[in-house]
């Protein structure tokens, strides 16, 4: 399910608070999108790999925001003539079905990780790989090497 355009302001938001600046390109869209994202999943990541305690509070939380920015409409931040090869690839335009599936598994295994995110860390474990998975899937065919 798509989210509302409030919604997506509401997650721009979020994603201004945590650090990323006022997006005004597709690009700079597309890098305040990520870098928000890459702060959820840092938060979700150390927790899951050992490096930091787990505390259902703080994964609840970043689950949530995570799966508020997954499930977002990003679409206006993926036209057809900003798609360079920086980073965003020219084949999402000419595979636009393929990207499409591909965000969608990622906005369904941010949803799964939300469900579990608090319960307890074996079950934030199992939630956080199709997560980390579904975001591999997209960087491998769309996402140009730094």
């Amino acid at each position: 399910m798509r989210l509302t355009k409030t919604t997506m302001i509401a997650a721009m938001i979020g994603a201004i608070t945590a650090g990323a600046t006022l997006a005004e390109t597709p690009h700079e869209m597309r890098s305040a999108m990520m870098k928000a994202q890459g702060k959820q999943l840092g938060i979700l990541g150390a927790m899951v790999q050992g490096k930091a305690p787990y505390d259902a509070a703080a994964a609840s939380a970043a689950a949530t925001e995570l799966d508020k920015l997954a499930n977002a409409d990003w679409m206006p931040a993926f036209p057809a003539d900003s798609l360079d090869g920086k980073r965003a690839m020219p084949e999402i335009a000419s595979n636009m079905d393929d990207f499409m599936a591909k965000y969608e598994a990622l906005g369904a295994a941010t949803t799964a990780l939300v469900a579990v995110a608090g319960t307890d860390l074996d079950a934030l474990k199992a939630a956080f790989g199709p997560v980390g998975a579904a975001c591999g899937a997209c960087h491998k065919s769309y996402r140009a090497p730094e």
